[in-house]
């Protein structure tokens, strides 16, 4: 008795080893994207930039008692519109800072802006933040960039919007 092979045995076998090769070539191919294989990484980074940290740094020792300072709040977590078109507004964009009271109520926000500021997209985006707080008479300041935050001139900035409820 000896071993018939068919040619349906064959066909098998020629078709396992393609799909094995193309698998081991796919596998391996060097500058396949992570995201076409659907192993998209990621890496931590830090909330603040440097610049922000350093005003934050300063802005926190400015900050009186029974008072929080949030950095880096999306602008949907302080305001609410009762109408759907109102919320891309709001979802997309965060505040650099938030102080809010005892009872977490926002009482001021503090953006902290460096010369892309001046550019026509952010001039506008600005302006939108601002008539959003406008609305919900949440005030807001605006700080530029500088190497050093003095925290007395800091509170004089915050201290008018902290008063104790």
């Amino acid at each position: 008795m000896g071993i018939f092979i068919t040619p349906l045995v064959i066909l098998f076998c020629i078709v396992a080893v393609i799909f094995a090769v193309l698998l081991i070539v796919w596998i391996q191919i060097p500058g396949k994207s992570k995201k076409q294989t659907g192993m998209v990484t990621y890496r931590a980074v830090s909330v603040l930039s440097p610049v922000e940290n350093l005003f934050y740094q300063s802005l926190i020792q400015a900050v009186p008692k029974g008072f929080y300072l949030f950095p880096k709040l999306g602008l949907w977590a302080i305001v609410r519109n009762n109408e759907s078109s109102g919320w891309p507004k709001i979802s997309q964009k965060h505040l650099d800072f938030v102080i809010t009271n005892k009872d977490f109520q926002p009482v001021l926000v503090i953006e902290l802006d460096d010369k892309s500021h001046k550019s026509y997209g952010s001039t506008k985006r600005d302006e939108t933040k601002n008539q959003i707080l406008e609305s919900a008479k949440i005030p807001i300041l605006r700080v530029g960039v500088k190497k050093g935050y003095a925290v007395k001139d800091l509170e004089d900035l915050v201290l008018p919007f902290c008063t104790p409820t």
